[in-house]
This record gives C-alpha cells, structure tokens and sequence, in this order.
C-alpha cells in the first residue's frame, strides 16, 4: 500500500469517528435532560462538520497523491499530537507516512485507453 493511501485512509477513518461523534450529538440532543443553548448546538455541529469536511477533502486529495494533502495532512497530525492518547499514535502515523513526498501513479487509465487504435494510412 502506497503512503498516499495510507493516509487517506487514516482521514477515512477520522471522519467515521467524527460520524459517531456527530450521531452522539444528534442523540444527546433529542434525549439528554441537560437542556444546552441554541448557540451551543449551532457551535457543536458547525465544528463537527468543519472537522468532517476539512478530512473528507483531505482523504481524496490524499488519494490522489496531491502535495497540498500531504502538507495540511502534516498540520493535523501536529494538532493530533496533543490529543493523547490516541490522537498521539495517529500523529505518529501521519508523520511516519508524510515524511516523504509521495509519488503518485505514473499513468491514470482512462475510457480512451479501451479504445482500438486504427493503423496509420500510408
């Protein structure tokens, strides 16, 4: 497994967590006696959803190989690395995968590729 897809799937895996989060949200919301603010809501799921767009596009740029996914994946592994415990060990995984440039794949195939290819005319 390459180290570009690697780390997209670590991102993948961030914005599962960050889905369960948001279910937990959603549930605390509908059942908890503890009544919270409008404002509080409003910050939680605007932060949760940041959190889950900022990987989901970090995880496709990652698949792709691109080097702006490879920098900003470098940035969230120093914010992870004061999440410990587990935040810890996925910044350490992020660094051990980033460490390098990726090199991504030389050839992309595409439809044109499944096309027959007519002999030139003399």
């Amino acid at each position: 497994m390459n180290d570009y897809s690697s780390v997209s799937t670590a991102h993948r895996i961030c914005i599962f967590f960050y889905g369960m989060a948001s279910l937990g949200l959603l549930i605390d919301l509908f059942f908890s006696p503890i009544h919270r603010t409008a404002g509080q809501w409003v910050f939680l799921g605007m932060l949760l959803a940041l959190l889950i767009g900022g990987h989901t596009a970090l995880a496709i740029g990652a698949s792709n190989a691109r080097p702006w996914a490879r920098a900003w994946s470098i940035v969230i592994a120093v914010l992870y690395v004061f999440a410990f415990p587990l935040g810890t060990f996925v910044a350490v995984y992020l660094f051990y995968k980033c460490k390098n440039p990726w090199q991504g794949p030389k050839h992309r195939p595409s439809l044109a590729d499944a096309w027959p290819i007519s002999p030139e005319r003399p």
